[in-house]
């Protein structure tokens, strides 16, 4: 299988280094019923492989074939039978004393162009198993999660946020966007050379 992974983060990806951002991997599976009644038995060795490489795993079942995987490290997996999700949140960690309210610490945010390179190594799991299992990805996404101030907004979304304003009369006091391109080129190339 696969002995290296070699990632090169590039564009937007690097800009979002400014920012308190966090990546995401989903990939849409295609139906295959071969599988779906053995989802769980097909699942495990993904499974004791996430296992096997953290210190502190949690696992929860939604249903007979849905299951989240929490690491303290901040991977978190959610893998169903039609969609596998890989993504990394900050986790705020606690200290417990006897007889005390808990403390949090203090996180140390990392640098987008890191955290989707250390998620490339993460997703090369989910390759292999598909791979291996011969299970087809209909659609792959590549997410970025961020709050941004007014004053970090890029003026061409100040312009249409100030646009989407005008119905009401008054600024937008929030606003969400999902914005889907097509991508000609692409902000990560991941490699996998095979051994």
């Amino acid at each position: 299988m696969w002995e290296t992974v070699q990632v090169e983060v590039r564009g937007l990806a690097s800009w979002l280094d400014n920012f308190l951002a966090v990546p995401m991997v989903g990939f849409q599976i295609r139906p295959n019923f071969r599988i779906l009644f053995n989802y769980q038995n097909i699942l495990a060795p993904l499974l004791e492989e996430i296992y096997s490489t953290y210190d502190s795993v949690t696992f929860e079942t939604q249903g007979t074939s849905a299951f989240t995987v929490k690491s303290k490290s901040g991977f978190y997996y959610e893998l169903s039978p039609d969609n596998i999700v890989i993504k990394f949140t900050y986790l705020v960690p606690e200290e417990r004393r006897v007889g005390q309210i808990p403390t949090l610490k203090e996180v140390h945010p990392q640098a987008y162009s890191q955290l989707l390179i250390n998620l490339a190594l993460e997703v090369k799991k989910v390759l292999m198993f598909f791979v291996e299992n011969e299970i087809l990805v209909r659609r792959v996404g590549v997410v970025a999660e961020l709050s941004m101030s007014r004053d970090s907004i890029p003026p061409g979304i100040t312009n249409l946020i100030e646009y989407l304003s005008k119905p009401w009369g008054s600024s937008l006091i929030k606003c969400n966007a999902a914005l889907t391109p097509n991508l000609q080129k692409t902000d990560l190339v991941v490699h996998f050379s095979k051994g």
